[in-house]
C-alpha cells in the first residue's frame, strides 16, 4: 500500500529524514534527487540512522559507523573501533571500554529492510 510520508522538498539532496507509517519506521534518503527508503534502525545495535551521514548511496550509522547501501539495504562494514585519544583514563574506565568494544564486535550486523519509494506530484510515497 503506497502512503505519502513526505514532500520531496522536505529532504535535501544528501539528506535523511525519519518518517513513520504505523509500526514501520523508515529512513528516507535523497541520493542525488532519487529517493530510497530503508529501515530506520541500524542493523547492528538499533541506533537511529537518520542521525548518521549519507554520502552518495552510503548511509553511516552515528553510533559505531557501520555502513549500509541504501539502494540494496546491504551492510557494507562492521563497527569501527572507538579511538579516545592518548588522554589518561582511570583503569576501570579503560577496562570498561575494552569490554564494550569486544562485545560490540560480536554483535552481528544485519542488512536493512528496503522500501519501494516513488515521487508523485512532489509527494514522496512509500510502499509499506
Amino acid at each position: 500500500m503506497w502512503v505519502e510520508l513526505a514532500k520531496a522538498d522536505e529532504v535535501a539532496r544528501g539528506g535523511v529524514k525519519y518518517v513513520r507509517s504505523g509500526d514501520d519506521e523508515i529512513a528516507l534518503c535523497n541520493v542525488g534527487g532519487a529517493f530510497h527508503g530503508v529501515s530506520r534502525r541500524c542493523g547492528h545495535m538499533n541506533a537511529p540512522l537518520e542521525q548518521g551521514s549519507l554520502d552518495g548511496h552510503i548511509l553511516t550509522c552515528p553510533l559505531h559507523f557501520v555502513q549500509f547501501d541504501v539502494t540494496t539495504g546491504k551492510a557494507l562494514s562492521y563497527p569501527i573501533d572507538h579511538y579516545f585519544g592518548e588522554d589518561v583514563r582511570p583503569e576501570s574506565m579503560r577496562r570498561s571500554f575494552e569490554v564494550s568494544q569486544r562485545l560490540e564486535w560480536k554483535i552481528r550486523v544485519h542488512d536493512l529492510r528496503v522500501y519501494a519509494v516513488r515521487v508523485v506530484d512532489g509527494a514522496v510515497q512509500v510502499d509499506v
